[in-house]
């Protein structure tokens, strides 16, 4: 699920535009040069259940931080973000 989020931020001109590859799950380097970034990582993945036991579905949630060299900066990425993945 992770490499199929990062997929389609970098597949979005307007999210590489600003951060070029710079899409991490996880953690990223702590270079001042690599602003803006954005790093994602999942923070839950409930299953669903029914009476007769589970569906099979997934319902995960993902922290997107976005960084940058100033709060214009990470607000713009995290504006790009938010449209990729509506």
């Amino acid at each position: 699920m992770e490499e199929a989020l990062r997929a389609l931020l970098l597949a979005n001109s307007g999210v590489t535009d600003l951060v070029s590859d710079r899409v991490y799950i996880g953690r990223r380097k702590q270079k001042v040069s690599d602003l803006p970034v954005i790093v994602f990582q999942k923070v839950s993945a409930p299953r669903d259940y029914h009476f007769t036991g589970p569906t099979n579905l997934i319902e995960s949630r993902f922290q997107c931080n976005c960084y940058g060299l100033t709060y214009g900066s990470a607000k713009l990425t995290a504006r790009a973000l938010i449209a990729a993945v509506n």
